[in-house]
């Protein structure tokens, strides 16, 4: 019963057993690293868990990888197995990534990446080291090509571009894992 409880989660949730491979890995575990226990663990993830083992205490990392990044939590069980949590964040967009799909160039993409995070044009000038009076041309030019009035309008063209694009691509394709940078536990 909790086992089909984790299944239901869109959390990964993963044990790690004494022969340092996974064990158990509910679904969106399964789902989203394209494979069923047992599978082999990184290094690095290795690292923590025997940490975890040995201190007894939970472990909390930040996952860097291309195409996924969230919180790692890990804490040992009885027996020597080790419970890890994946919780995703959003991707990391890339500039080819918006390129391709508002069919714009490269240094277009670098460019309205920087106004849908947020960046005024002195920021984004300043970024690409470039003269104001570029971005404010380059920028009234990429309105055009994309089809929107505004930095707002450009914001949303990519978020729902990105989003279809994301709703297309299979549970095989995403990334599979990891460089870990430990965070302190709070206490």
């Amino acid at each position: 019963m909790a086992l089909s409880l984790v299944d239901q989660l869109d959390v990964c949730v993963m044990v790690i057993g004494r022969a340092d491979v996974i064990v158990y890995a509910n679904r969106a575990a399964q789902d989203h690293f394209g494979l069923a226990p047992p599978f082999a663990v990184h290094r690095s993830v290795l690292e923590l868990a025997q940490t975890a083992r040995t201190t007894k205490e939970p472990i909390d990392a930040e996952v860097h990888q291309r195409s996924w990044l969230g919180q790692m939590r890990l804490w040992a069980l009885n027996d020597g197995l080790v419970a890890v949590t994946l919780k995703p964040a959003p991707a990391p967009v890339s500039a080819r990534e918006v390129a391709d799909v508002l069919r714009i160039e490269v240094a277009e993409a670098r460019l309205a990446l920087r106004v849908s995070e947020g960046y005024t044009n002195r920021g984004i000038a300043d970024k690409l080291d470039l003269p104001i009076g570029t971005i404010n041309s380059r920028l009234w030019r990429l309105y055009q090509k994309v089809g929107v009035k505004n930095r707002a309008g450009l914001a949303t063209k990519i978020a729902n571009a990105l989003h279809e694009l994301e709703a297309a691509e299979s549970p095989s394709q995403s990334g599979r894992f990891i460089v870990m940078h430990p965070t302190p536990t709070e206490g």
